[in-house]
């Protein structure tokens, strides 16, 4: 047991030694290193046009009636299209479909029935690059108008 000890404080000591005694020669020049994006640099990936609704919206939904949704811009790998319902005392929120994932810039919504919500319910309706809809929910709540370049949300409807 005392000789593997004193083994291990030579090494020790030999390892310490010899790495203060040659420190590594420091480069005079480091080349950069350019941020990649996949195969693509960055700075060469071009920005996506901001995803933006071009139909106008009601003061309020029609319950059961169908409403035009419009829009441009994106990164053309498509879109998610849902509304949010939003009442009193409500605590959580969720994303329903309208389109859960497509390539077309149009759409005709059905606007769900009046028994199917509590009174008073708002509705948003969104749009947003397909990949990126996970963090969006309650983000820009009841504001309208782009919230990004990525996503876009249109004013509280009221479901009537």
């Amino acid at each position: 047991m005392k000789w593997t000890a004193a083994l291990v404080l030579a090494a020790a000591g030999y390892i310490t030694s010899s790495v203060t005694a040659s420190p590594l020669p420091v480069p005079t020049y480091i080349p950069p290193i350019a941020p990649v994006y996949g195969a693509v640099e960055v700075d060469e990936v071009p920005p996506a046009p901001a995803l933006l609704f071009t139909s106008e919206f009601p003061s309020e939904l029609t319950a059961g009636s169908k409403l035009e949704l419009a829009w441009e811009g994106g990164d053309g790998r498509g879109v998610e299209v849902y509304f949010i319902p939003r009442w009193a005392r409500q605590r959580e929120y969720e994303q329903v479909p309208i389109a859960p994932n497509t390539t077309a810039s149009a759409l005709v919504w059905h606007v769900p029935k009046l028994a199917d919500y509590p009174a008073g319910t708002n509705m948003y309706v969104c749009v947003a690059e397909a990949q990126l809809t996970s963090s969006i929910i309650g983000v820009k709540d009841g504001s309208e108008g782009p919230g990004s370049t990525w996503w876009d949300l249109s004013p509280p409807l009221a479901l009537v």
